[in-house]
């Protein structure tokens, strides 16, 4: 049995939801001050939350229900199903979009394997768990949000173990000037002076595998970006296998990539294992660059492949046959990946004096505590923890 805590105003949903998919515990929160209390003080399994609901929850409500100590899986339930409730939902960092109008048994296995897909998602898409977007929007607001679930930045601090870490140390890194991560649980401090400047970002990789769609297609965005006055270098890929080694070759320039969903993913063999290599491309690249902008073409509407599409934080989903849309997002996403890139190696500085103010005191606390020097943390402390994480993980 699972403790299913519900964030709906509909009562009447809520128990039919109840009634028709027993075997849970259900508990209800009809605002966001009954949500956050029942989550601070209850133990439960899964978030089940109305979208229209979701609208009013913040960033950093969402992220810090989806956090260490808390970190829980969240799931989508609503009436509503289309492109923009699947953007909407990306923003809000779902495990999975389900309609009320599926059936039963659909939910009660969404529900049964929730906590299999957070594992998932934190596996796959560590790093991109919240919009690159919604990181800098709160950059601009001056105020400190979201979270990274499950991961430790601070096990080294150059060859330093953790267990022989001082107070000066700690401060060192709240004070310095930018931060790079090397590989797992390794954290090195670069004072201002050596700051380098990124490459500037003007590729898109177009991955399809229907050859003359996707160079006429090219052929149309370069004429638009021209006529803009942007000059933007288009390469392309026919499988998913090329489009890994094109990126990986081109990494340090692209700026977007624009990804066929449908595509044919073979063995060795000549066997098929999936039709959707695209979520895989997309996976790959959102794992290694969450900085870069996706869109993913599909002429479907609702699939469990396209869930698993805004799950991997895809900038838009675009019909295939809805061209002019498809541009639009094209332009928008070209100009959203390169500010990405362009704030990300800022966002350290903009950052810095929240980190020593805010989260320093904090930081030592933690650290302290687990080399058993100091009490345990309070939970509001754990969340300014988390905060903290957060934001260091996303400038690196």
């Amino acid at each position: 049995m699972k403790k299913v805590l519900v964030y709906d105003e509909n009562t009447e949903d809520f128990e039919r939801l109840r009634s028709a998919v027993p075997g849970n515990e259900y508990i209800i929160a009809q605002d966001k001050d009954k949500m956050w209390e029942l989550v601070k003080n209850e133990d439960y399994h899964v978030i089940l939350a109305d979208l229209n609901m979701g609208m009013s929850i913040d960033a950093r409500f969402l992220a810090l229900l989806k956090a260490p100590p808390i970190d829980k899986p969240a799931l989508i339930y609503t009436n509503v199903f289309g492109m923009p409730e699947l953007k909407r939902s990306m923003n809000l960092r779902a495990n999975n979009y389900i309609l009320k109008s599926n059936p039963y048994n659909e939910i009660a296995e969404a529900i049964e394997n929730a906590e299999f897909h957070e594992q998932y998602r934190n596996t796959y898409t560590l790093g991109s768990s919240l919009g690159y977007a919604d990181m800098m929007r709160v950059k601009k607001d001056g105020e400190i949000a979201g979270c990274l679930g499950g991961q430790k930045v601070f096990k080294t601090i150059g060859n330093k173990p953790i267990k022989d870490w001082t107070e000066e140390d700690l401060f060192n890194i709240t004070a310095a000037g930018e931060y790079t991560y090397e590989g797992t649980g390794s954290l090195k401090i670069i004072r201002r002076g050596e700051r380098t400047k990124s490459t500037e970002r003007n590729v898109i990789l177009f991955v399809d595998d229907e050859e003359l769609l996707r160079d006429m297609l090219s052929l149309d965005i370069e004429d638009l970006f021209r006529e803009a006055g942007t000059d933007v270098e288009i390469v392309r890929a026919g499988s998913a296998e090329e489009a890994i080694d094109v990126y990986t070759a081109n990494k340090n320039r692209i700026a977007m990539s624009i990804i066929d969903m449908r595509m044919p993913l073979f063995k060795a063999d000549g066997g098929m294992v999936s039709n959707s290599a695209g979520v895989d491309v997309l996976r790959r690249i959102r794992f290694n660059e969450p900085q870069c902008e996706c869109i993913i073409l599909t002429g479907f509407s609702y699939s469990k492949e396209l869930c698993e599409c805004f799950r991997l934080g895809a900038y838009d989903l675009c019909d295939k046959e809805r061209k002019d849309i498809f541009f639009g997002s094209v332009m928008e996403g070209f100009k959203q990946g390169q500010n990405n890139y362009r704030e990300y190696e800022e966002a350290s500085y903009v950052m810095q004096s929240y980190y020593r103010q805010s989260f320093a005191g904090a930081l030592v606390t933690e650290l302290l505590h687990l080399l058993g020097r100091t009490r345990e943390l309070s939970f509001d402390d754990k969340l300014r923890i988390i905060e903290f994480e957060y934001m260091i993980t996303k400038v690196l």
